[in-house]
């Protein structure tokens, strides 16, 4: 690992060879809520602003999200579970999914963003929600089939907030004084084995993960930030706070 929260990669020439190195990091991190979004209060709490809101047309979803220099954390919701069992985004079963509480699904989000050409090393298969561009698709790890699993997924072309164009990614966190977030640890559900792909991507975000002697799913984020901010960590489903530093 060459630096916190990413590793080398090979990337495939047309032959199938391995060449130039890339990147594999975390790109953000979902947490599906309710339409209320609870949590929103206890991140306002903390100085966060949020970045842009979205509603996934077609694929019965809406969010809002918090950007920071390197990632981002989105509160997803269901709006329509109709739509979210359509053709294109069925697969996904983020209606189960989002009622986590009743079905013992995930109710979290991994996503990835790797160097162009770069490979992965996760087998995936192609979404396509009706929200995006023509031609352009989300590929999804074949193993968040398994609603236990976090739904583990990359968007093409995907960049670190940044390098986005300063209107759509305002002043990230820099009120706050925060500027990167990292997902430091992750529990599954009782009886739930992480799966390759799970094992893959921890590794490369700096992840750990274990099986949870409960019924329940959590996970941890660190929130880095100046030398005078505390860090902080928080724990979902809640958020708590787990601790502040200096």
């Amino acid at each position: 690992m060459s630096q916190r929260g990413s590793v080398h990669l090979a990337r495939r020439g047309r032959a199938g060879c391995d060449h130039a190195e890339g990147y594999m990091e975390l790109d953000h991190i979902f947490v599906l809520t309710t339409a209320d979004t609870p949590e929103l209060t206890a991140l306002l709490a903390l100085g966060l602003v949020p970045t842009y809101r979205r509603e996934h047309r077609g694929q019965g979803t809406a969010n809002v999200c918090f950007c920071f220099d390197n990632a981002f954390l989105e509160l997803l919701w269901v709006t329509s579970p109709h739509e979210t069992e359509s053709p294109s985004v069925a697969r996904m079963q983020l209606g189960r999914r989002g009622a986590w509480r009743q079905t013992g699904a995930s109710p979290f989000g991994l996503a990835w963003r790797v160097d162009p050409g770069a490979n992965p090393g996760i087998a995936t298969w192609s979404c396509a929600p009706p929200y995006l561009p023509a031609g352009v698709a989300i590929e999804v790890a074949e193993d968040s089939d398994d609603v236990r699993q976090p739904l583990m997924f990359s968007f093409p072309g995907a960049r670190a907030p940044r390098e986005w164009p300063s209107a759509r990614r305002g002043t990230l966190q820099q009120g706050a004084g925060y500027e990167r977030l990292e997902v430091t640890s992750l529990a599954l559900t009782r009886g739930c084995v992480p799966s390759p792909s799970l094992r893959r991507l921890a590794a490369a975000i700096g992840m750990s993960v274990e099986t949870s002697a409960t019924p329940t799913t959590e996970i941890e984020l660190r929130l880095h930030g100046h030398a005078e901010v505390p860090e902080r960590r928080l724990r979902f489903p809640g958020p708590t706070l787990v601790n502040s530093s200096r």
